[in-house]
């Protein structure tokens, strides 16, 4: 939905095109290998299609087990025809209280409101992977690293537990990212050496965990970054310090899966928010400012990474969305939306294997493999 905004917008600014490329950072422009494609009810790009009803998604109620919705890093075309019929209906339309995966949003507005389907054109709209068997591709989806990474003393890494977990999730995470890591803290309702945890003196909630999430941002002293997961999130440790390269540690920014929250057409309403499964990353810098405009939690359990969303708009901190950080399963996202990134993070335990998942997703033995 997000991209259904930003169309609306690019429409106001430049009226008179006859098509709008929509692209993302890890989009590849080859303008001399773009075609005519037509000029009326064009909806093209590269097709991803769900493995099954997946949460992100909202399960896909109410859209056929064939809904098919594009790869945003290798481009979509809109013929202006589709955008002024997006324009036409807005008012009519009721939007949804969150906003998660724009691409798909915009698949589905399209399909629901207008009946228009994506046209899957891999020749030109071309991953990664398929980029080596065309020639004629228009936009390819990159999929690279950095050579630079940051030092393991740059980051602090807290993670959210409580003592009901700590025999059961703690156990998986130090098989998989957390067992040599200096700069961690797993933050609980009770100390427990053989951990260890800390106890926050906050007691647990049920839900939210905002005040945990609070402590802990209080806590953080001495590094320039800190990372706040959950105790059922697997991170790429490598990466993610490739990852932080690319950021300037004194600027004010805030790092997650992005999500947003009670928008309107316009964008004058609502907030984007970091999701807090996936991994929430922040600056010293950006911390220091939250905790100047909401020094504490309206309640100890209200949504920690929605009212790190509504603070941070209040301190004009941007909220910086990244692919690469999973809210959800692997199971939850397209082979080959997967297969167009670097994953840094995933979350959940449930109804999964979460070790597998780390060693098929996010265990890098050494950098220059994935080069």
């Amino acid at each position: 939905m997000y991209i259904k905004m930003r169309v609306l917008k690019i429409r106001e600014i430049s009226p008179n095109f006859e098509k709008y490329l929509l692209v993302d950072e890890y989009s590849e422009v080859n303008f001399d290998n773009f075609e005519n494609f037509g000029s009326e009810n064009i909806f093209i790009g590269y097709a991803l299609k769900d493995k099954e009803p997946t949460i992100i998604h909202h399960f896909g109620f109410n859209l056929p087990e064939s809904f098919e919705y594009p790869l945003l890093s290798s481009g979509i075309l809109l013929s202006a025809d589709i955008v002024n019929r997006i324009e036409k209906t807005k008012s009519n339309m009721k939007l949804p209280s969150f906003f998660i995966d724009a691409q798909h949003e915009l698949a589905e507005f399209l399909y629901t409101n207008l009946q228009i389907k994506l046209t899957h054109f891999p020749e030109s709209f071309c991953t990664f992977s398929n980029k080596i068997r065309s020639s004629k591709c228009f936009v390819t989806s990159q999929k690279s690293l950095s050579i630079s990474t940051i030092s393991e003393d740059d980051i602090h890494i807290k993670i959210k537990t409580h003592h009901g977990n700590h025999k059961t999730r703690i156990p998986i995470q130090k098989k998989t990212w957390t067992s040599n890591l200096k700069n961690l803290e797993y933050c609980s309702d009770f100390e427990d050496i053989s951990i260890p945890t800390i106890d926050l003196k906050l007691g647990n909630t049920q839900r939210g965990h905002c005040a945990k999430t609070w402590g802990i941002m209080k806590r953080f002293n001495g590094s320039k970054w800190l990372l706040i997961a959950d105790d059922d999130t697997l991170i790429s440790w490598s990466r993610l310090k490739i990852f932080l390269s690319k950021y300037n540690p004194e600027d004010r920014v805030i790092i997650g899966e992005r999500y947003g929250y009670g928008f309107d057409y316009d964008g004058n309403r609502g907030y984007d928010y970091p999701t807090g499964g996936s991994g929430m990353i922040f600056s010293e810098s950006a911390i220091k400012s939250l905790l100047a405009v909401c020094p504490n939690c309206s309640s100890p359990d209200d949504p920690d990474d929605m009212m790190i969303g509504m603070c941070a708009q209040l301190a004009d901190i941007p909220i910086i969305h990244s692919k690469s950080l999973h809210q959800a399963r692997p199971e939850d996202y397209a082979e080959e939306y997967l297969d167009s990134q670097f994953p840094i993070s995933f979350h959940k335990f449930t109804d999964t294997d979460p070790i597998k998942n780390y060693e098929m997703y996010l265990k890098t033995d050494k950098i220059n493999d994935e080069l």
